[in-house]
């Protein structure tokens, strides 16, 4: 997405987009435990979007394939006229053997590893359980995630985002602020762009030694 951003900044001849804007992450995963815990967040983001009960009725996700034997029988992406795939997936190329329904979905089996999720969970039963992450769990996977930001915003823009955020919770400015809320905001920053304890004192303006003995 980044390079994608600077292409198109490039191709107009002007700043159009501010590739650091785009937020990639990356999560260790160690044992097995935390790899099942891991997979479910993800199948049962439909789910804590609100858009179905079970995830395995969401079209664009890769649920239904564990332990259903359903396959599908849609068309290799070779088999489709020219016009017609362009009209699918654009200028993606895509590797022909892989399957593709008329509504452009590409088949889940051809780019996740079904044994491999299969064999880490045994059976339908042990996904099930996993599939029933707390809400709580949810919430420390998503601050984790937020917290594995590979972002590095200078102080120009961490400033920026700092006003941004104070204002839309109606808090006061980052000049009349008081240290409770300062140290608040340090931490959301903190967890949202992954910056460094150092850097958020510097931009927030509390004692670095007080950021290093509070912030996470």
């Amino acid at each position: 997405m980044q390079l994608l951003l600077l292409y198109i900044n490039r191709s107009r001849r002007r700043k159009l987009y501010n590739p650091s804007s785009v937020l990639i992450s990356t999560k260790e995963i160690y044992g097995s435990r935390y790899l099942k815990t891991v997979i479910c967040y993800v199948l049962r983001n439909p789910v804590d979007a609100g858009y179905k009960r079970d995830p395995r009725e969401y079209e664009w996700s890769s649920a239904r394939l564990y332990f259903s034997g359903q396959h599908t029988d849609w068309p290799r992406i070779s088999d489709y006229k020219a016009r017609k795939l362009r009209s699918l997936a654009g200028r993606y190329d895509y590797p022909k053997h892989w399957r593709m329904s008329g509504e452009g979905i590409i088949d889940y089996e051809d780019f996740v590893s079904k044994e491999m999720v299969e064999s880490a969970f045994g059976s339908i039963k042990g996904m099930l359980v996993f599939m029933s992450i707390k809400k709580e769990d949810v919430q420390k996977m998503n601050y984790d995630c937020e917290k594995s930001s590979l972002i590095n915003l200078s102080d120009a823009e961490l400033i920026s985002v700092a006003r941004k955020l104070a204002t839309s919770l109606h808090w006061s400015s980052l000049e009349n602020m008081d240290e409770a809320h300062k140290l608040n905001l340090a931490q959301k920053l903190r967890g949202q762009y992954g910056c460094s304890k150092k850097q958020v004192a510097r931009v927030i303006g509390i004692p670095f030694a007080l950021a290093e003995r509070v912030l996470v």
